[in-house]
C-alpha cells in the first residue's frame, strides 16, 4: 500500500512552535483544505492526527504530537480539546500549545503555561505520578472552526519498545505515526487486530512511517463490541546495534527476557518476618490438609484493602510490588503487592506461587509475538497445586506444573473462581525459565452464568399475596450478584429488592432480605419475603390477569434502534425462573398462555405455564450466548429479544367471580 499523503508539508519533523498568537503553518496550510465528505452524523473531523517520535543513541524519545479537527456541528464544540498524560519525574512537556481558526484567522490561542496541568486520578492511589494536561476551547468553538493543537514530551524509555492504537469515534482522514532512529538500530514491527495499516520506511531504514487513511465516524451505540475487532494497534521492538553500551532502555528479544527482567523486581519483595510468619500460622490452624490452607491466605489476601502507591515508574517500579512484609504491616496494597504478599503467605506452608501479568480490557487482548511487561495491567497469582486440589481455573505450565490461578484483587470472584473478564485470555507466568505465555481457561458458561430465582405466591381471596422470593446465582453471575448488593445497608438492600419486585406488582411491602454468601460453592444469593396488596389485574367483574415475571421483568435486553452501525458483544446469560401462584377458593384459571421455544444462534429462550394441585406454575429458561453479533446478523437478534421479551409479559387470564 502507498503512503497517503496531503498537500501540506506535515510529513516532515515535528518542531515545537514558538508562544505567539498566530497558528502555526501547518495549521493554517490545513484550515485552507475543503471540508471532506464525512458521515452526516458525525460532530467533527479529524483531519490530520500525527505522532513523531525520535528516538537518540541512549533510549530517550522525543514525541511531539499535532491534530487538527474541523467542528461540523454545534455538538462538535465539545470535541475542541487537547490533552496529553505523561509521567513525572521519567518524562518532561516541553510543548503543549493550541489554536482555534475561523476562516484562517486565529481567533485564539492557549500557550503551554495555560495548560492546567493536575494529577490524573487513580482510583485508590495514595501516591501518583502520572499527570494530566488539558484544554478545551468548547465554549468558543463553533460549527465551521478548526481547532488544532501541539505538543512535545521527552521521556527516558523503560523499555526499547513503542505502542501506538489507531483510530477514534471521530472520523479521521489521516492519522500517522513515524519513528526515527539513530543509525544502526533496527525497528521491528507487530500489527494487533485488523492489519490496515499502509507502511513505509526511508531508503536508509531509520524513519519508518504508518498511516491509516479515510477512518470513517464510529457511532457510539450500547452493547458495542470495540477493541481489536476493528482498529490496528502498533507494537514496535527497537533493536540497537552490537555493542550499544550507551543504549539504557530494556531489550526484550523473547517472553524468557521479559520474565528474567520481572524476576529482578519481584524476588526481593517477596520476603518474610516474624509478624508475617504468626499471621500465616493464626489463619491455617485447623485447616484439614493444603487445600484448605491456601483458601484461607487466599481469602485473608483478598480482603485487604486496594490502594495503589504509583511512585518511582521511571525506574520501573510500576512493575515492582512493595515487600509483602509492609503490605501487611500497613494493610493494603494494589494487584501486584497483594499478589505479591500471597506469594510470601504461601511459602511459609511450602507451597510455590507465581506472578502472572494478564490484561484486563473488553475486547482487548494480547499479542504472543511481541514479549513486553507493557502489555499487561494487572496482577494475579498463578499456585502449584497437585491433582488433589479439585477447582476449575488450573492450567499446565510449559514445565508440567499444575497451576491454579486466582485474583486477590477481584474481592467479588472468590477463590477457586476466576474473573469472567479474564477468562480466555492470555497471562504471562513471570517464573524462572518461562519462555511464552499461558492459556488462561474459559469455563463453562452454563455454570459460570447460573442464576435460578424460585418465586412463591399464596393469593388470597382478596386479590393480596405473600410471597418469598430466593435468588441463587453461581460463578460470574454470583460475582454480579454480589457486586451490586453485597455492601448495601440493610435499607438499601431492602429498597432495591422492593423496586425491583414492584416493576410487575402493584403496593409491594417488602418484610424481610437476607443475604447467603457461600464463596466455598462460588455461589451468592438473596431470599426475600413480601406482601403486595393489588397483584392481580382486573378485566371486569369476573375476569382478572396475573403475570409471572416477578423477577425477570426486563431481564431481556432490548434494541430500539431498526439497524446498527457497530457489531454487538452479547454478554452469557443463563436464568432458569420458577413462579408458583397457589389460588384461593373461588379462583381459577380461564386460559394459559401458549407454550414458548426460540432456539437462536445468539441463545434460546422457552417458557411453559401448569396447573397442578390449586396452582400455576410458570417456568422458563432464558440464555444469551457469549459471542459478537455482526451487523449483517442484527435483526435476527433484535427479533429474538423481542420475541423473548413479549413470551415473559404473557398472562395467566383467571375467573375471580361467578360472572361470565
Amino acid at each position: 500500500m502507498r503512503l497517503h499523503v496531503l498537500p501540506v508539508a506535515i510529513g516532515t519533523a515535528l518542531l515545537a512552535v514558538p508562544s505567539f498568537a498566530a497558528a502555526p503553518n501547518w495549521l493554517r496550510e490545513l484550515a485552507k483544505r475543503p471540508t471532506p465528505a464525512v458521515s452526516p452524523d458525525a460532530p467533527a473531523v479529524v483531519l490530520l492526527d500525527e505522532t513523531v517520535v525520535n528516538v537518540d543513541d541512549s533510549g530517550s524519545a522525543s514525541t511531539s504530537h499535532r491534530v487538527a479537527l474541523r467542528v461540523l456541528k454545534k455538538a462538535g464544540a465539545k470535541e475542541a480539546s487537547g490533552s496529553l498524560d505523561y509521567v513525572e519525574k521519567q518524562e518532561r512537556v516541553r510543548t503543549s500549545e493550541a489554536w482555534l481558526l475561523r476562516g484562517e484567522k486565529t481567533v485564539k490561542s492557549v500557550g503551554t503555561s495555560d495548560w492546567p496541568d493536575i494529577c490524573t486520578d487513580v482510583s485508590g492511589a495514595v501516591i501518583n505520578e502520572y499527570r494530566h494536561r488539558g484544554v478545551s476551547l468548547e465554549d468558543q468553538a463553533e460549527p465551521g472552526d478548526l481547532f488544532g493543537f501541539e505538543t512535545r514530551v521527552d521521556a527516558r524509555l523503560l523499555f526499547a519498545q513503542l505502542k501506538h492504537a489507531f483510530g477514534a469515534m471521530l472520523p479521521v482522514i489521516l492519522e500517522r505515526y513515524q519513528v526515527r532512529v539513530p543509525a544502526g538500530f533496527r525497528i521491528e514491527e507487530v500489527v494487533s487486530g485488523p492489519s490496515r495499516l499502509a507502511a513505509g520506511a526511508s531508503p536508509d531504514g531509520r524513519v519508518r512511517t504508518w498511516e491509516l487513511a479515510d477512518r470513517p465516524y464510529k457511532l457510539k451505540e450500547v452493547w458495542a463490541a470495540y477493541g481489536n475487532i476493528e482498529e490496528p494497534a502498533l507494537l514496535l521492538s527497537l533493536v540497537p546495534p552490537a555493542g550499544a553500551k550507551d543504549f539504557a532502555p530494556a531489550v526484550f528479544r523473547s517472553w524468557q527476557d521479559a520474565t528474567t527482567w520481572e524476576l529482578q523486581l519481584h524476588d526481593p519483595q517477596c520476603d518474610s518476618d516474624a509478624a508475617l510468619a504468626a499471621t500465616v500460622d493464626r489463619l491455617v490452624a485447623g485447616c484439614p490438609d493444603t487445600a484448605g490452607k491456601i483458601r484461607a491466605l487466599a481469602e485473608f489476601v483478598q480482603q485487604i484493602r486496594y490502594v495503589e502507591v504509583a511512585r518511582d515508574l521511571g525506574k520501573g517500579f510500576g512493575y515492582r510490588p512493595r515487600r509483602a512484609t509492609e503490605v501487611l504491616a500497613k494493610g493494603f496494597g494494589d494487584c501486584k503487592d497483594k499478589a505479591n504478599l500471597l506469594r510470601a503467605m504461601l511459602r511459609r506452608i511450602g507451597v510455590v506461587a507465581h506472578p502472572v501479568g494478564v490484561l484486563v480490557g473488553e475486547e482487548s487482548s494480547v499479542a504472543p509475538d511481541w514479549p513486553s511487561p507493557s502489555q499487561f495491567n494487572h496482577a494475579i497469582v498463578a499456585i502449584e497445586v497437585d491433582d488433589s486440589v479439585e477447582l476449575p481455573p488450573t492450567v499446565r505450565a510449559g514445565t508440567g506444573s499444575r497451576l491454579l490461578l486466582f485474583d486477590p484483587t477481584n474481592e467479588n470472584v472468590p477463590f477457586g473462581g476466576l474473573p469472567w473478564i479474564l477468562q480466555g485470555s492470555k497471562g504471562e507466568l513471570v517464573a524462572t525459565g518461562c519462555n511464552e505465555l499461558i492459556d488462561l481457561p474459559r469455563l463453562p458458561e452454563a455454570r459460570e452464568w447460573a442464576a435460578d430465582q424460585q418465586v412463591r405466591l399464596v393469593l388470597a381471596p382478596d386479590g393480596t399475596i405473600t410471597g418469598t422470593a430466593t435468588i441463587r446465582n453461581s460463578g460470574q453471575a454470583a460475582a454480579d450478584l454480589r457486586t451490586h448488593f453485597h455492601k448495601l445497608s440493610e435499607k438499601e438492600l431492602t429498597e432495591a429488592m422492593t423496586k425491583r419486585i414492584a416493576g410487575t406488582v402493584s403496593n409491594v411491602n417488602v418484610k424481610k432480605v437476607e443475604r447467603e454468601d457461600l464463596q466455598p460453592h462460588l455461589e451468592y444469593g438473596l431470599s426475600v419475603e413480601f406482601t403486595a396488596s393489588a397483584f392481580l389485574r382486573p378485566l371486569n367483574a369476573s375476569r382478572a390477569i396475573a403475570r409471572f415475571d416477578i423477577l425477570n421483568r426486563d431481564s431481556v435486553p432490548q434494541f430500539s434502534e431498526k439497524t446498527r452501525r457497530t457489531p454487538i458483544r452479547l454478554r452469557p446469560v443463563n436464568v432458569h425462573d420458577e413462579v408458583t401462584l397457589r389460588l384461593p377458593e373461588g379462583i381459577s384459571v380461564v386460559e394459559l398462555p401458549p407454550k414458548t421455544l426460540l432456539e437462536t444462534p445468539f441463545g434460546s429462550h422457552q417458557s411453559s405455564f401448569d396447573v397442578a394441585d390449586g396452582a400455576v406454575i410458570f417456568r422458563r429458561e432464558f440464555v444469551l450466548k457469549n459471542r459478537v453479533v455482526s451487523v449483517e446478523d442484527y435483526p435476527a437478534l433484535r427479533r429474538f429479544l423481542a420475541d423473548a421479551a413479549k413470551a415473559d409479559r404473557a398472562a395467566v387470564l383467571l375467573r375471580t367471580g361467578s360472572g361470565d
